[in-house]
C-alpha cells in the first residue's frame, strides 16, 4: 500500500504539505535554510516511497523475498569494503606523515652537518 501522508500536526514547522511549494514559506536566515532542507528531505522521502510502492506492486512480494538474501550479502560486502577503504586511507595518511617527518629530520641533519663543517 501507499505510505500515509504526514499529518499536519506531525509535520515540522515550515515543511510544506503535499502539493505546497517550498518557496511559499517565509524565509529568515539559517532557520529558513533548515526548514527548506527538511522540506526537501520530506519531498525526497515521499518520492522514494512512491517509487518503492510502485516497484513492489510491479514485482510482487515473492520476488522481493527471493532477492533479499543477495541484497543482504551485497550490503555486508559493501560494509567490509568501506572498512578496508578507511583502513587504506588511514595507512596512506600515516605514510604521508612519516615521509614529512623523515624530510624534516633530513633537513635538520643537513643543517647540523653544515654547521659542523663551517
Amino acid at each position: 500500500g501507499q505510505a500515509p501522508p504526514l499529518a499536519a500536526g506531525l509535520r515540522p514547522r515550515g515543511v510544506p504539505a503535499e502539493g505546497e511549494r517550498l518557496d511559499q514559506a517565509p524565509a529568515h536566515g539559517e532557520a529558513a535554510q533548515v526548514r527548506i532542507e527538511e522540506g526537501l528531505r520530506v519531498v525526497a522521502h515521499r518520492a522514494a516511497r512512491g517509487a518503492l510502492d510502485a516497484l513492489r506492486s510491479r514485482l510482487g512480494d515473492a520476488a522481493i523475498e527471493r532477492a533479499l538474501p543477495a541484497f543482504q550479502a551485497l550490503q555486508q560486502w559493501q560494509l567490509k569494503l568501506a572498512v578496508e577503504y578507511n583502513r587504506m586511507n588511514s595507512l596512506a595518511e600515516r605514510a604521508r606523515l612519516s615521509k614529512a617527518a623523515y624530510r624534516s629530520s633530513m633537513r635538520e641533519l643537513e643543517q647540523i652537518s653544515a654547521a659542523v663543517h663551517d
